[in-house]
């Protein structure tokens, strides 16, 4: 009698695998590794500190002026490495100089201000965020002059 050599796995009709229990876990798992690709690129990337709020606000006019500036970001940032300084429009740096990141909130820094005549004020600012990013960036505000008042650079 002879003896029938054919793969039991294979098709008698077709000469193919069948798609089986063996077929089934490997499709399982090219599947699982396409999702999790999927939903990692489709989520953001940690994104680094952010200015959420100044004091004097971004293009403001106020009154008078500030005795400080304040930022505030949306996450810690590295006292170490944080720059924060107020420039007259002339191009004259008219801020103390004390910078300082607010242990009891350390998203928040700030630093001192002299009087300040009417004029614009740029702030420039560089922080160097947990993860490690540096992030920098500038604002301005405008001290207005007291009414009825002259304008002095």
């Amino acid at each position: 009698m002879p003896v029938d050599t054919r793969d039991p796995t294979e098709c008698t009709r077709c000469r193919r695998t069948p798609r089986g229990p063996v077929a089934r876990p490997r499709s399982l798992i090219i599947v699982t590794v396409w999702l999790a690709v999927i939903v990692c690129a489709a989520t953001p990337a940690r994104a680094h500190s952010k200015l959420l709020q100044s004091v004097p606000a971004d293009r403001s006019v106020v009154g008078e002026s500030p005795s400080r500036v304040r930022l505030s970001f949306n996450e810690r940032i590295e006292p170490a490495y944080a720059e924060l300084s107020v420039w007259v429009d002339g191009g004259k740096q008219v801020d103390t100089g004390d910078v300082t990141v607010d242990p009891a909130n350390p998203v928040a820094m700030s630093v001192g201000l002299g009087k300040l005549p009417p004029g614009r004020y740029t702030v420039r600012y560089r922080v160097v965020s947990v993860d490690g990013h540096v992030v920098k960036g500038s604002l301005t505000f405008t001290v207005k002059p007291p009414q009825g008042g002259k304008r002095t650079p």
